[in-house]
């Protein structure tokens, strides 16, 4: 095999010397990287909006029949559809002498092939079918585009069997990152172009929907980038890629014109990445560069003056940028570093959120509710609707201030709440200072219950299980903290096959409110994601996916530094190989805070796939070749 790769190299520098002397045979199979072109870099960039019909489990969480969506479901449909055309020309071009049969790459595979295996058993076993096979409106990675991404991940682990076919990754990719820096640079600076300019709503929205056009409005005021990929996480997570696979491109290839392009993409990917002020994307940046360490420790060590000297240049810009934006770009590092040691350290056994509240709970029992504020326990009797009567719990009628409908608590054991009664016997609770903490409908002749305004279906608030090593860090990390301690017992539940892709929303307690309001400061807000790619998945999946998917991508990360690791010196296909490694790391660093998206997550499977392809290379290159035996002529 490492001769063959060698004639195949040998074969493209015969064909430029043919190009140059007009006698140049057509290669086609630039063809074969249409799909992964379009991959890379167009679907990361397709915004356009559709209205999406919801089914009944969404609606009465959501309480919308049709939804609007801008970037997810026209990317899923081109992921789809490339997948579709890779799969044709796999069968058209399939040749089974060219399988890259090797030990390494036989383990990623199974463990993607054990990854998909599990994630259809959990499609089938979901109660959220509809859900399950297409996935929820804003995301969109239901099984048939996780089969997807499968598709496209094994496609360029088959397709590419020539050095300079990286660049057909590459320069797409670099596209993206060129549009995403310009897009970003505006809406930074708080003037989107996508929605906030006639021609970009132009774009963006299809004729038939052109009476809604008015009333687009940009998502984030200036100071964030989230591009075309709906949330600057989201960028972050791209930035955590594009920023260590163009630097050793840079840094590694010999020629100079691509040494300055890829540093022009660099510098562009480094700005994508402080622009976006994701704490998950410096998170992945981080992880690429502990890999580079550990890969490069030597020339590092060799070269240790140039190494500093790199880094004192590198933290002057990033300082003097932060001073031109008054401290903006790097705002979030400490609160970064501050969560960071937090998660590590062993949370105090008596914390508990409820002190921190004006309320511990609420208990409905026939026509009243019990409210058990921090002082004394407050009991309202809606048996007449319209006249409540409050007491506490010694039966005591409490001081109360009533003015059309509206009854202010003036005890000062319950001091800030604010219940109002409406026309059609709705009672709505709210706090000073809180807001609305949620609604009950009290019409009915035998019982009370509290609402879904959403759907106006019946709701509950209950406390829902959690770790305890997150007590009292449920506010980590943007509240990831909340998030993941109620998120382990719910893959608890549900452990093998989870509850279907992309219903992580669905199965979250989102009754949960009184810790969403000492999390949140709001207990009216629906939690529709993990924050962690592995939770994602095991939560979803079920742990066998989330098995297949660790031994995927470990095996692929210890082949990589088996391969690459302590080298005395770096040739092209090596710094190719290592450049997709740290774009890997990259994505899984960031996911380590970050979910899959289909504005992201396409990149990563297509650059996980090349990596394999190119350790394979490097990998028979490094076998010395057969000498094969002499043969003797025995004159008879």
């Amino acid at each position: 095999m490492a001769l063959a790769n060698r004639k195949e190299d040998k074969m493209s520098e015969e064909n430029k010397v043919k190009e140059r002397s007009g006698n140049y045979d057509m290669d086609f199979r630039w063809l074969l990287f249409l799909p992964i072109i379009i991959t890379v870099g167009i679907i990361p960039l397709i915004t356009r909006l559709e209205f999406v019909e919801v089914g009944d489990e969404v609606f009465e969480l959501f309480g919308q029949q049709t939804v609007s969506d801008f970037f997810s479901q026209y990317k899923a449909i081109y992921i789809m559809g490339v997948a579709v055309i890779m799969g044709i020309m796999t069968i058209l071009t399939f040749d089974k002498k060219e399988i890259k049969n090797e030990k390494w790459v036989k383990i990623s595979v199974f463990g993607m092939l054990t990854y998909w295996v599990a994630t259809a058993i959990s499609t089938m076993l979901s109660d959220y079918s509809d859900v399950a096979w297409w996935g929820m409106f804003d995301r969109a990675e239901g099984f048939v585009v996780i089969t997807a991404y499968l598709v496209m991940f094994l496609y360029t682990l088959h397709v590419i069997k020539r050095q300079d076919e990286y660049r057909l990754v590459a320069f797409p990719l670099a596209f993206v990152v060129i549009i995403i820096g310009i897009l970003g640079y505006y809406q930074y600076t708080g003037d989107d172009l996508l929605l906030n300019t006639d021609w970009g709503k132009a774009l963006i929205v299809p004729s038939q929907y052109a009476e809604v056009r008015d009333q687009i409005t940009p998502l984030y005021s200036e100071g964030n980038i989230y591009g075309t990929m709906y949330h600057y996480n989201y960028v972050g997570t791209f930035a955590a890629m594009a920023v260590p696979f163009f630097a050793i491109l840079c840094a590694g290839l010999k020629d100079k014109k691509a040494k300055i392009g890829y540093g022009i993409i660099t510098v562009i990917s480094i700005g994508i990445l402080i622009g976006s002020t994701a704490r998950s994307g410096i998170i992945g940046v981080i992880a690429a560069v502990v890999i580079l360490l550990m890969i490069f420790w030597k020339q590092i060590i060799s070269k240790w003056k140039a190494v500093v000297a790199i880094i004192v240049v590198g933290l002057g810009a990033i300082l003097g940028l932060n001073s031109m934006t008054d401290g903006a770009l790097l705002s979030r590092l400490p609160s970064l570093m501050e969560d960071m040691f937090a998660l590590f350290v062993p949370s105090s056994s008596d914390f508990d959120y409820k002190d921190y509240l004006p309320v511990r709970s609420f208990d409905i029992e026939g026509k009243k509710l019990h409210v058990e504020a921090q002082d004394g326990i407050l009991t309202i009797d809606a048996t007449v609707p319209s006249d409540l009567v409050m007491t506490d719990e010694n039966g005591t009628e409490v001081e109360v201030t009533v003015s059309n409908g509206k009854y202010t608590l003036v005890d000062e054991r319950f001091s800030g709440m604010i219940f109002e009664v409406t026309h059609d016997y709705y009672m709505t609770y709210s706090h000073m200072g809180h807001g609305l903490v949620f609604v009950l409908t009290i019409g009915d002749g035998s019982s009370i219950y509290f609402l879904n305004t959403a759907s106006s279906t019946q709701s509950f608030i209950y406390d829902a299980p959690y770790v305890n090593w997150f007590n009292g860090k449920e506010q980590l990390g943007s509240a990831r903290g909340y998030i993941w301690s109620r998120t382990f017992p719910m893959i608890g539940e549900n452990l093998l096959f989870g509850t279907g892709p992309d219903t992580y929303v669905l199965e979250f307690p989102q009754e949960d409110k009184l810790a969403k309001w000492y999390t949140y400061g709001t207990a009216n807000i629906i939690v529709d994601k993990p924050h962690n790619l592995l939770l994602q998945i095991a939560s979803n999946q079920g742990i066998i996916a989330l098995i297949g998917f660790c031994i995927a991508n470990g095996a692929y990360v210890i082949n990589s530094l088996r391969l690459y690791m302590g080298k005395e010196a770096y040739d092209k296909e090596t710094i190719i190989g290592i450049a997709c490694l740290l774009a890997v790391t990259g994505f899984l660093g960031a996911g380590l805070f970050n979910d899959s998206v289909v504005s992201v997550s396409p990149i990563y499977w297509v650059v996980f796939g090349m990596g394999i392809a190119f350790n394979y290379r490097v990998e028979q290159s490094n076998r010395p070749a057969v000498q094969m035996p002499k043969v003797i002529k025995i004159n008879e």
